[in-house]
């Protein structure tokens, strides 16, 4: 999702309202009203042009491993990703592309994300529920304030498909561990 959200705030930075003067992350965050504009056949047809992919456990885009600071990690690209990720095209995509690189390796692979136990592979023989509270995990991100992890927690929990589950309601067969770690 990071890379297909990289991708699209990419694609529409230049056409940013008085971009010229921001920084680079002005203009990310300016960048993310726009991808919210994109359908979701638009952000499909980016994420293929731009050859998203996933070899050896790692991201690729344009046919080469992704950077993770420089683009992975860019300034907007964690709340785009969440934006991206409502997309019920965009997670097709990356449901296939997380399957056929788990039946690329043998034994067991470890895969996070936020609908993988319940979503992408519902049989996995082992299915954890992480829980982290807010305040804990802002104050852990270089990337996100309390408020913008708050709020992409609850657009996730809201989402028709794949949404992000609830310790009150995990799904079947999941173990829930709350994190009780203090920064």
């Amino acid at each position: 999702y990071r890379a297909i959200a990289y991708a699209a705030i990419e694609s529409v930075a230049p056409e940013v309202p008085g971009n010229v003067g921001l920084s680079l992350a002005e203009v990310n965050h300016k960048a993310l009203d726009l991808v919210r504009e994109m359908k979701g056949a638009q952000l499909l047809d980016l994420a293929l042009a731009r050859q998203v992919e996933m070899h050896g456990g790692q991201v690729w885009i344009d046919g080469a491993p992704a950077d993770l600071d420089d683009q992975l990690k860019a300034p907007g690209v964690g709340l785009g990703a969440s934006l991206v990720g409502g997309v019920p095209e965009v997670r097709k995509l990356v449901s296939e592309i997380t399957r056929r690189q788990i039946n690329e390796f043998e034994g067991y692979a470890l895969i996070d994300g936020r609908d993988i136990g319940h979503q992408v592979v519902p049989d996995a023989p082992l299915k954890l529920l992480l829980v982290v509270a807010p305040e804990v995990a802002a104050a852990r991100s270089s990337e996100h304030t309390l408020e913008e992890i708050i709020a992409r927690d609850t657009r996730d929990r809201a989402r028709d498909y794949g949404q992000l589950k609830h310790p009150d309601d995990p799904g079947e067969g999941v173990l829930v561990q709350i994190g009780r770690a203090h920064v």
